[in-house]
């Protein structure tokens, strides 16, 4: 299985997700703009607790993306954490969000 083979970019308008050259030599890489982005939650991979789900598409959700939790803190998309430090601060049982 190979891994590493997406990159991300982030700006202060969304996130880009491109294959590496070798994989992919004729496609533009995906924008995902900040605004698509929504309810993000806690998560975790083999190699870091510190990560970030984040669903896309409002209203439908299109998919699901983990990301290292830095990446949302060190761009524009820092506001997707504030349903983090909800989560976190929030008495055990307490519901945040109504659907």
């Amino acid at each position: 299985m190979l891994q590493n083979t997406l990159k991300f970019q982030v700006n202060n308008e969304g996130l880009f997700v491109a294959r590496m050259q070798v994989f992919d030599l004729f496609n533009k890489p995906l924008f995902i703009p900040w605004s698509a982005f929504h309810n993000a939650r806690p998560g975790k991979s083999y190699t870091s607790d510190k990560m970030t789900i984040l669903d896309i598409g409002k209203p439908e959700i299109l998919s699901t993306l983990l990301l290292p939790r830095y990446v949302l803190e060190k761009s524009s998309g820092s506001f997707l954490l504030e349903d983090l430090l909800e989560i976190n601060q929030a008495p055990a049982g307490q519901l945040l969000h109504e659907n």
